[in-house]
């Protein structure tokens, strides 16, 4: 008969992929959209900086390029779509690292079932094996003619 012990971690181990495989496609998709909104603050950026450079004649009377540097950060930090892309950027990071965190989770509480299934498998048959060789002894004494 199996312990009860030994079928809750099996039990366990088999839930765990129904709980793994959605983390993984949110996972999946997070990274998609963080791509998408990557590439989108990149093209945000570039529409404020040439609006800038057209349009402002700070940034062309600017002595040095620390100075128009400064200027370009002030006119991104104003743009309000620029400003909002970066924000969900920093909000799909973070949800990212969240859904990696309780991935990592359950891979190591996966790990540490495997581990304790396999020292159990280990010693059943190490059990096993011993009662065959004292089977064997046994039997081998009464074919010999000698008690136990």
């Amino acid at each position: 008969m199996i312990d009860k012990r030994v079928l809750e971690r099996v039990q366990r181990l088999l839930e765990l992929p129904a709980l793994i495989v959605p983390l993984e496609r949110q996972r999946v998709a997070l990274r998609a959209e963080r791509r998408t909104t990557e590439a989108k603050v990149v093209r945000q950026r570039v529409l404020v900086l040439n609006e800038l450079m057209d349009q402002d004649e700070r940034y062309r009377a600017a002595a040095n390029q620390k100075e128009r540097d400064l200027l370009m950060e002030a006119a991104l930090h104003g743009d309000d779509q620029w400003c909002e892309l970066v924000e969900r950027v920093d909000q799909l990071t973070t949800t990212i690292e969240r859904v990696e965190a309780d991935l990592s989770g359950l891979d190591h509480e996966r790990k540490a079932l495997k581990a304790a299934l396999e020292r159990e498998y280990a010693s059943v048959i190490e059990q096993l094996h011993s009662d065959r060789i004292l089977a064997d002894v046994v039997t081998s004494r009464k074919v010999r003619g000698v008690d136990a």
